[in-house]
């Protein structure tokens, strides 16, 4: 391996561990799990998703996921319901309220700066969104 593509992935685990913590600080800031505020941040806005997503997402069984979307459901933080083409299927979707603690996550996200946690340059991190991109 080259030190550029040693670079890459050492500013890549950098930028995943500060995010991993931000996340885990928001989701105790707004009562949530983390999984729970992923969740949250994984669904559109008036877009619902089924709950089998979320099982292969996080790689667990179904049963983990009908409990993280429950403790929501009770918040009145999202929605369960049948999809309309497949009434096995059950799909969540945002309410208004989970709408606006989206958006509220997002700003607490945006607030804090990335770039002081990792050692690339703008340049650089432009760089690796451009190569995060190329992936498939």
């Amino acid at each position: 391996m080259n030190n550029t593509n040693r670079l890459f992935y050492k500013n890549l685990i950098e930028f995943l561990m500060h995010l991993k913590h931000r996340l885990y600080e928001i989701a105790v800031a707004n009562d949530l799990s983390s999984m729970q505020l992923i969740m949250i941040l994984s669904l559109g806005v008036n877009q619902a998703e089924s709950m089998n997503y979320f099982k292969k997402l996080f790689n667990c069984d179904a049963s983990n996921i009908t409990n993280i979307a429950e403790a929501l459901v009770q918040k009145r933080i999202l929605s369960r319901s049948e999809s309309t083409e497949d009434r096995r299927i059950k799909e969540l979707k945002l309410l208004p309220k989970g709408e606006k603690l989206q958006q509220k996550i997002l700003d607490e996200l945006k607030s804090s700066d990335a770039s002081n946690f990792f050692t690339m340059d703008r340049k650089q991190i432009v760089n690796l969104a451009e190569q995060l991109k190329s992936w498939s």
